[in-house]
């Protein structure tokens, strides 16, 4: 399942992030790394807000897509 698709306040687990090189680490560096816990939190027009070990990131749309997760 891609991250986009989760729903509000579900738990899931990042399991690979299929994106480019520059995006991959951009994400990693801001904690969506393998195994990590993820919860959306907020919903927007382009951006989607997580919890991620205790901390609200906001991420856009077009790069969770990229982003697969297991519940």
């Amino acid at each position: 399942m891609k991250l986009n698709e989760l729903g509000l306040n579900k738990n899931a687990k990042l399991t690979n992030i299929e994106a480019p090189s520059d995006i991959k680490r951009r994400l990693m560096d801001i904690g969506f790394t393998k195994g990590v816990k993820i919860k959306p939190i907020l919903d927007g027009k382009s951006m989607r807000a997580y919890n991620i070990k205790g901390t609200l990131i906001a991420v856009r749309k077009e790069d969770t897509s990229k982003i697969e997760v297991e519940i």
